[in-house]
């Protein structure tokens, strides 16, 4: 026990100092340890996407139904009048009749011209593909806007014009 006169019970020892050896394995071993835990976190990532890679299909090339001029006249007539009976909305009608001209375009033209924004339609400089921007022009702000503005009668009058072109 103390006794508060400040006689210590017996001789003080001074700190016992460690080696700095200790530290610098500690910090080695920590060091290995992190580098360790990286190389197989990107081991197992490259090995992981290499199977990824290795599971995937190979793409399959599958035939596209051929859409003729005279066949897309028909589908389009068929819009306009499924749009009179009430079976298709504004916004459907214009979808679909720029589904029918952008599907004869690319059998008719060999481009993928149902795959392409209008940006990629206008940027290739060919006459009959500038038909085919105009109308997906024509027909965007019906298909995205908020409402449709244009007619599907006069929109589809214009795809008839379009497909005409090809006949």
């Amino acid at each position: 026990m103390w006794r508060a006169d400040g006689d210590l019970p017996g001789p003080v020892m001074a700190p016992v100092g460690y080696s700095n050896t200790w530290l610098t394995i500690a910090f080695a071993l920590l060091g290995v340890a992190v580098l360790a835990a990286v190389v197989f976190m990107a081991v197992r990532t490259w090995q992981g996407l290499n199977q990824a890679q290795s599971r995937a299909p190979a793409p399959v090339a599958l035939p596209r139904p051929r859409v003729s001029p005279n066949q897309a006249l028909v589908q389009i007539n068929q819009v306009e009048q499924a749009h009179l009976a009430g079976q298709l909305t504004n916004r459907a009608a214009h979808h679909r009749l720029s589904q029918i001209v952008r599907a004869c375009a690319t059998d008719h033209l060999g481009l993928p011209a149902n795959q392409m924004t209008l940006q990629a339609l206008e940027a290739l400089e060919q006459p009959q593909l500038d038909q085919v921007a105009a109308l997906v022009r024509f027909l965007y702000p019906a298909q995205f806007g908020l409402e449709a503005p244009t007619l599907v009668a006069q929109a589809a009058a214009t795809a008839r014009t379009v497909v005409l072109a090809w006949v």
